[in-house]
């Protein structure tokens, strides 16, 4: 219901916008993408992106919107490109997860690489995106300076790789 609200602000702005529905999502309500397109594919700006092997998506998006996922990490460590995080309830898979002491790192990591948006706030989304566009330096300074704080041999980690498995 939610991603069928975003897209119903974001359409009449005229972005390009594509849907690319994580597995899981698919798994769990398979009639999602018959709805999907039942509902958007006449509108020229929307694509649905089915194809898992493909990142052409991944290439051509210079924001992305998402919620609690991984791949917002990977897009915006690897293109330096913003995303905008819709603060919807974090999903649990592991109940005793806090027993570690560690913060969680989708959590930790989402004000260094993008904007979080609350629910109450989406009606705004055009607008976020628009200073988000327009501010892409700063989140470039950001992503940056993230991605040298939480990963690790950038640039060599095969050798040391290697190396360790060698020792």
């Amino acid at each position: 219901k939610l991603l069928f609200t975003i897209i119903k602000i974001l359409i009449p702005q005229n972005y390009r916008i594509i849907i690319r529905l994580h597995p899981m999502t698919l798994h769990q309500n398979p009639k999602i993408k018959k709805n999907l397109l039942d509902e958007f594919q006449k509108y020229k700006n929307f694509t649905y992106e089915s194809n898992f092997d493909s990142i052409q998506s991944f290439l051509d998006s210079d924001i992305m919107i998402s919620d609690w996922s991984g791949a917002p990490i990977e897009f915006a460590f690897c293109r330096e490109k913003p995303v905008i995080f819709i603060d919807t309830p974090p999903k649990i898979r592991n109940k005793n997860w806090n027993d570690i002491n560690l913060p969680c790192i989708e959590d930790e990591i989402r004000s260094y690489i993008g904007a979080i948006v609350k629910i109450k706030n989406i009606a705004n989304l055009p607008t976020i995106i628009n200073n988000t566009l327009e501010n892409n330096y700063e989140f470039v300074r950001k992503i940056q300076l993230a991605r040298q704080k939480y990963i690790f041999n950038i640039g060599k980690s095969g050798d040391i790789a290697a190396n360790e498995i060698i020792k």
